[in-house]
């Protein structure tokens, strides 16, 4: 079963009419869509039980309309129609009475405009309902993750090679960004390159620190 149609079947039991998704990597996850800035609020999902709709401005309009095979209703975010007067729309014509919010994303600012300018619903928080279907992986998401650890290994084994005394942890993290972009590949993070005390903190940051490397075992 597909991930929106999972969800849409788990409103009813967690009491609601509908599930407004913030989250840039949820939002991924079922739509396949992909904005700029995971940090930004560049779009936005409602599922509700018999349809699906995802929010945007017009710098990605035009490239989500040319996915004939996606079965969400786009919406374009506009000054003179925002989030707030599509939800408004879709709650008046679908009669949702209680509307679902990822509690542990959505901001307490954000969440406060939204009771406050749309008070005929009432809102219920939900917790990593997303997430945990996220955690089941699919056969080709299992595929995906081995070539990406295949990925990896190809590119520690050719910048082991340039790593030689003198050499900052900065200068391996350029190597390494540069080896994967060029060969078209994308970073699921900065690489986290670690030299001598460095080494014993597991989430250094290698652009705030100077390591160098002294020697080659």
């Amino acid at each position: 079963m597909l991930p929106v149609k999972l969800i849409q079947n788990l409103l009813s039991q967690n009491k609601i009419d509908a599930l407004l998704i913030s989250n840039f990597y949820n939002i991924l996850y079922l739509s396949d869509f992909k904005s700029l800035s995971p940090n930004e609020r560049e779009a936005w999902v409602l599922l509700t039980k018999e349809n699906q709709y995802l929010f945007t401005d017009a710098r990605y309009f035009n490239q989500i309309k040319k996915d004939k095979q996606s079965k969400f209703n786009y919406k374009k975010l506009t000054y003179e129609k925002n989030l707030l007067n599509h939800l408004r729309e879709i709650i008046d014509k679908e009669k949702i009475s209680i509307l679902g919010f990822e509690a542990d994303d959505l901001r307490v600012m954000e969440l406060n405009q939204l009771k406050k300018n749309l008070n005929s619903v009432k809102w219920q928080e939900t917790e990593k309902l997303i997430i945990k279907l996220r955690e089941i992986k699919k056969r080709k998401e299992i595929e995906k993750i081995k070539k990406a650890c295949q990925i990896g290994d190809w590119c520690l084994k050719e910048i082991i090679k340039l790593i030689k005394p003198g050499v900052s942890e900065k200068e391996i993290v350029f190597k390494i960004e540069f080896w994967l972009k060029e060969k078209g590949y994308e970073l699921a993070f900065s690489p986290i390159v670690a030299v001598d005390k460095n080494s014993s903190l597991p989430h250094y940051n290698p652009q705030e620190g100077e390591g160098l490397v002294k020697k080659i075992p």
